[in-house]
């Protein structure tokens, strides 16, 4: 079989240019693109996840304890739960969904962040998708988002009008970094605002 293989495609190579080659390559991707939805997402994903840039800081003080975020959330295991300043750490909050392309394009970013600060930062994603779901996706690709889940007629999403939409917060509520669509989340300037933040919660040497 593998013989078999071999001769084809050196037969097929001593027919074409590499021009050739490459715009056949070129074709069939075009061709798995429209006929294979998945495909389609995951080139989609590729690209925007290609093209993110870092968050800025905000220059707006504004505190997580805000109207906006007062909404009660459950757990996967259906208790209820807030998200109520101060925190036990630095804090990054995101809303999104398994279905929502920018939020599947900057998660592998998250993870990252979460890989390295292990138990020193929190990371929540808040979405209104059934929690078995999103659990299960979220599970079978490695993400290790804590997952908070609100009811859609819940108020979170009334000055939220887009997703994602990713906070980082100081441990006092404080909204470090707020970030709408997708960003690069494990670069530079958020670990360096996460170790600063770290720094702060360190006792001082008297």
């Amino acid at each position: 079989m593998k013989t078999t293989l071999r001769n084809a495609w050196n037969k097929y190579r001593g027919r074409k240019t590499r021009l050739g080659i490459v715009s056949d390559f070129l074709f069939l991707m075009l061709v798995a693109v429209i006929v294979v939805p998945q495909t389609r997402q995951r080139l989609t994903v590729a690209a925007i996840r290609a093209s993110l840039f870092q968050p800025k800081p905000t220059d707006v003080v504004s505190f997580v304890d805000s109207g906006e975020w007062r909404c009660t959330f459950r757990t996967l295991e259906g208790r209820q739960a807030s998200l109520e300043p101060p925190f036990a750490r630095p804090t990054i909050i995101t809303i999104g969904a398994t279905w929502c392309l920018q939020s599947r394009a900057e998660w592998p970013s998250q993870q990252k962040l979460i890989d390295t600060y292990a138990d020193s930062i929190d990371v929540f994603m808040l979405t209104d998708e059934n929690p078995h779901e999103a659990a299960q996706y979220m599970s079978r690709r490695g993400y290790g988002h804590r997952l908070l889940f609100y009811r859609e007629d819940e108020g979170i999403m009334s000055q939220t009008q887009s997703i994602p939409t990713t906070l980082l917060v100081a441990p006092d509520g404080r909204i470090i970094i707020r970030k709408v669509g997708a960003a690069k989340w494990n670069g530079s300037v958020v670990r360096n605002l996460i170790d600063s933040l770290l720094q702060l919660r360190k006792p001082q040497l008297q």
